[in-house]
């Protein structure tokens, strides 16, 4: 979970971000079996949302996807980080924030 550049469109809703989740120390992919994994996002410091993400089968690839709703993608700078929840109630959060922009819908 590195801090990445992309770049999305104002109001589409088929656009999909995802992340395989590692150990950053060993490269080793995480485990989300019994997880709760969560994409934290604020445009331009606006509003923080933070819905859940699907974890991908299997589990055990440490994959998980975002496909963003009406009402996410406004113009501007999107700040983001994922964070995982394990089913003993851990919490990893992402050491470095994604940066997206959005542009305008021409």
């Amino acid at each position: 979970m590195a801090g990445t550049l992309y770049d999305f469109v104002e109001g589409d809703t088929n656009s999909v971000i995802r992340v395989t989740i590692i150990n950053k120390q060993t490269r080793a992919v995480i485990d989300l079996t019994g997880a709760t994994v969560r994409f934290r996002f604020s445009i331009d410091a606006g509003p923080l949302k933070v819905p859940v993400m699907t974890i991908n089968a299997p589990a055990t690839d440490g994959v998980c996807q975002y496909q963003f709703v009406v009402g996410d993608l406004t113009p501007g700078t999107m700040d983001a980080a994922i964070e995982v929840t394990f089913g003993d109630t851990t919490i990893l959060s992402q050491l470095d924030q994604f940066k997206f922009q959005v542009r305008t819908k021409l």
